[in-house]
């Protein structure tokens, strides 16, 4: 009965969210370059065999993310969901198995995630603005993010399998 809980999605995106919500919540610098959630929306978007509806999947897990924040509710869910877009859009441009192309894929996602949500947000709100922080989170985040799609995803494969 474990096994099967275990294997199922619902049980993979609430340990990702608890562990964004739990952990990284704790530490703020870490939460800045590592989002589990992102990482889990690209992992489905290599693993799924259709990805039709990846943009709703990355709505769904952009909600949770900002349920957990407190910024501007919908910022993460629209940012995730374009991602889950682009993902299914580019789904035959890539290699899916190389877990070397994955992390650079994963570190380019993350970074397009970072300025879409970051653009939103300025569009949103006029009182806030790009400042000289974006300029060294940004790589650091795309790097992090890749080095643990790199690493994470043929292991959490060998899990699910």
């Amino acid at each position: 009965m474990s096994e099967r809980i275990t294997h199922s999605l619902p049980f993979w995106i609430f340990l990702f969210w608890g562990v964004d919500l739990l952990f990284l919540s704790r530490v703020p610098l870490l939460r800045w370059v590592v989002d589990p959630l992102l990482l889990l929306l690209i992992f489905l978007g290599f693993r799924l065999p259709s990805g039709r509806f990846l943009w709703a999947i990355g709505m769904g897990l952009g909600f949770l993310r900002d349920l957990g924040t407190g910024s501007l509710l919908g910022g993460f869910a629209c940012t995730f969901g374009l991602i889950g877009w682009i993902l299914n859009s580019t789904r035959h441009l890539v290699e899916r198995e190389d877990p070397l192309v994955q992390g650079i894929v994963a570190g380019i996602l993350s970074g397009a995630s970072g300025i879409l949500f970051g653009g939103l947000l300025t569009l949103a709100d006029p009182a806030v603005a790009w400042n000289r922080w974006v300029l060294w989170t940004l790589p650091v985040a795309m790097g992090v993010n890749g080095i643990c799609a790199a690493w994470g995803f043929p292991r959490l494969q060998r899990i699910l399998r």
